[in-house]
């Protein structure tokens, strides 16, 4: 911006008289150029990558009464409503090490994850279930490395689980070694552009 304006000036003046240019000390103006070439980068952005994925999971909640309700992409649907009767939750059937699935399409590095538990049951569900993130599929995901372990989530409550930069394209959550339910009404997935 500074030259644009000496550039103007030097041009205005042309009567001989010592113009603003010749007058600028010029170390002062190459200092504060490179200060500006110094200054640090904005920090990195990051986005919900789960939003644009595909959702799966072992199961779907067996119950008529619920109809599409429970099913895997609701918990990316970009709605964090909690309220499982609003249709905004995904929910397996009573399972055997249920789990959950999305897609991301491609690789990312992967820095946070959240997830939002139900309100008004059965929170404890979420409890000891393994946030895993990949790129491999074997055992539909389920052998990637672990980002976290869920202790607890309260009714209604997001949490954020740290992954660290950890690189995959598919992001699990399963209830390993015993018969669950795995509810869950908000996954996202933070990773860079």
């Amino acid at each position: 911006m500074k030259t644009l304006f000496l550039i103007a000036l030097t041009w205005m003046v042309s009567d001989g008289a010592p113009t603003v240019a010749e007058n600028l000390d010029h170390e002062e103006f190459t200092s504060t150029m490179e200060d500006q070439e110094l200054a640090p980068s904005y920090p990195i952005q990051y986005r919900n990558l789960a939003l644009h994925g595909r959702a799966t999971q072992s199961s779907i909640l067996n119950n008529v009464n619920y109809g599409f309700q429970s099913m895997a992409i609701n918990a990316i649907d970009g709605n964090q409503d909690s309220d499982f009767s609003h249709g905004s939750c995904s929910h397996t059937d009573g399972d055997f090490s249920p789990w959950w699935r999305v897609d991301l399409l491609r690789s990312y590095r992967i820095n946070r994850i959240t997830i939002t538990n139900r309100k008004y049951c059965c929170e404890e569900r979420l409890n000891g279930a393994e946030i895993l993130v990949g790129d491999s599929l074997y055992n539909n995901g389920n052998n990637n490395p672990r980002c976290a372990v869920v202790t607890t989530i309260p009714r209604g409550a997001t949490q954020v689980f740290l992954c660290h930069d950890m690189v995959g394209r598919y992001v699990n959550v399963i209830v390993r070694g015993r018969n669950e339910y795995l509810h869950m009404c908000e996954v996202q997935v933070f990773g860079d552009l």
